[in-house]
């Protein structure tokens, strides 16, 4: 049997784009990046238009607790900050990888992105009613519980 050679196939984007991975980080390439350098971006505000789907992200100089740290790699080749929250609020499905071109909107200083009706999911969590992760008993019944507990295993 006659070996052949693998042929690697190289996409290089050249487009700025954002991808969002499953542990809710945006990230943006190298593209993107390059113009969050040049616009010295530090902090952002990340923004929701749900009527037309569109998430923007604004370079802000002041100090905001609603703010996001943006975080460069050596180099700056690539950027990005983590976002689960958010993702959640606007009831993006992030169980896979993405990417999605965004355009620099230099009159505002932000990115903004369209998302398609796919990754967002049809109902958001934030209106879903959220479990009790501990039932608590009300104060006091805890003592009562235990005492009743202990009764039954000693008459036993």
């Amino acid at each position: 049997m006659a070996y052949v050679v693998f042929e690697k196939v190289i996409r290089r984007v050249t487009t700025p784009m954002l991808t969002i991975s499953p542990l809710g980080r945006l990230n943006f390439n190298t593209a993107a990046s390059d113009t969050l350098h040049k616009n010295a971006v530090e902090d952002v505000l990340l923004m929701w238009d749900k009527e037309a789907r569109k998430m923007a992200i604004r370079s802000i100089t002041k100090k905001d607790s609603r703010s996001y740290r943006m975080r460069y790699s050596k180099r700056s080749k690539a950027a990005g900050f983590a976002a689960k929250p958010f993702l959640e609020f606007v009831g993006y499905d992030y169980s896979k990888t993405r990417s999605f071109p965004c355009t620099w909107n230099d009159e505002q200083g932000m990115f903004e992105i369209t998302f398609p009706t796919d990754p967002l999911k049809s109902e958001t969590p934030s209106a879903k009613p959220q479990p009790q992760r501990f039932p608590r008993l009300p104060h006091g019944q805890k003592a009562h519980a235990e005492e009743e507990k202990e009764r039954t295993s000693s008459s036993s």
